[in-house]
């Protein structure tokens, strides 16, 4: 089986998991008020331990149940798998390093979008810097956005610009792009989504595949 890319298991959550990793040990983990808590075989008749720091949820689920993150990067959903090599990062690289990491994966996605700002022309008028959040942070698997407030060619006032963004699951250097803003009039989002051809193409040059990779998955983004 193919290896998950770095960015998306960086990119993901543990929200929900499970996973069988012998005849007589498996494992839930779910989120609840915040926490991640546990419940499987090693805990058998309780919920098992709850959890604030994702590192320590890891930590716990090797030693309670050796193999977890193995059992999960084989798993037949591609959040699992996800999760899988995340969980794997952190036990091998630690909690720093991987915290890190995911501060580069933020730098790419402003990288993309200061690059749709220039393609599209847009000025920006928000105060407030713009920032990475999580569109759905209930979800394992969600957009990525960077939003803000900008003035555009066609365009009577300013709109509310959202650049959404996920690497692919499978490939690297391979992203979701959407331009997400409201349709004023059918010239300004004819307009954006013929900047939007000319941003992939932008990308392109600068390495990156632009395309949608919830093709071939459950993905409901």
């Amino acid at each position: 089986m193919s290896r998950i890319s770095e960015d998306f298991a960086l990119c993901v959550r543990p929200k929900y998991l499970h996973a069988k990793v012998s005849a007589t040990s498996s494992f839930h983990v779910y989120r609840k008020k915040g926490e991640l808590k546990v419940s499987g075989s090693a805990s058998p008749g309780s919920t098992g331990p709850s959890f604030t720091n994702e590192v320590e949820l890891w930590q716990y689920l090797e030693s309670a149940y050796p193999g977890a993150t193995a059992a999960l990067e084989e798993a037949d959903n591609v959040a699992y798998r996800a999760c899988g090599l995340r969980g794997e990062m952190f036990l091998k690289l630690g909690e720093a390093r991987v915290r890190a990491l995911e501060e580069g994966v933020n730098a790419k996605i402003m990288d993309i979008h200061a690059q749709a700002m220039t393609l599209l022309d847009a000025v920006k008028v928000s105060k407030v810097a713009p920032k990475v959040t999580r569109v759905s942070p209930s979800n394992s698997v969600t957009w990525h956005e960077v939003r803000v407030k900008a003035r555009l060619p066609l365009a009577k006032e300013p709109v509310l610009l959202s650049v959404r963004v996920l690497p692919s699951p499978f490939e690297d250097d391979t992203w979701s792009v959407r331009l997400r803003m409201p349709s004023l009039s059918n010239e300004l989002s004819l307009d954006v989504q013929r900047r939007f051809e000319e941003l992939v193409t932008h990308l392109g040059y600068r390495g990156i595949t632009v395309k949608d990779i919830q093709n071939g998955t459950y993905f409901d983004l």
